[in-house]
């Protein structure tokens, strides 16, 4: 179980360009790229992205809904950007 404990939760799909250490809201998750599902409180959250190889980094704010599986890819290089998207509503 996640260091998050109550409340409602979603999940954060992830990948990267390079294997990357995740990080959500400064915790590390023990997890690196790609992650299939980790299990987070609903809310807002900063999640970086660690390049394993380089040591370069992304950060992003990411919102996980409550229920809702929410993917974002991570591309690392000099145009570094993060792309969040998760599937419509009922």
């Amino acid at each position: 179980m996640p260091f998050w404990s109550v409340g409602e939760f979603g999940t954060l799909r992830t990948n990267a360009s390079l294997p990357a250490m995740v990080i959500v809201d400064g915790r590390t998750t023990g997890r690196t790229t790609p992650v299939g599902e980790l299990r987070l409180e609903a809310g807002r959250h900063t999640v970086r992205w660690v390049s394993v190889a380089t040591g370069a980094t992304v950060e992003e704010p990411v919102t996980i809904d409550a229920g809702v599986q929410t993917t974002v890819n991570v591309r690392f290089g000099s145009d570094a950007v993060g792309e969040a998207t998760s599937p419509p509503g009922p």
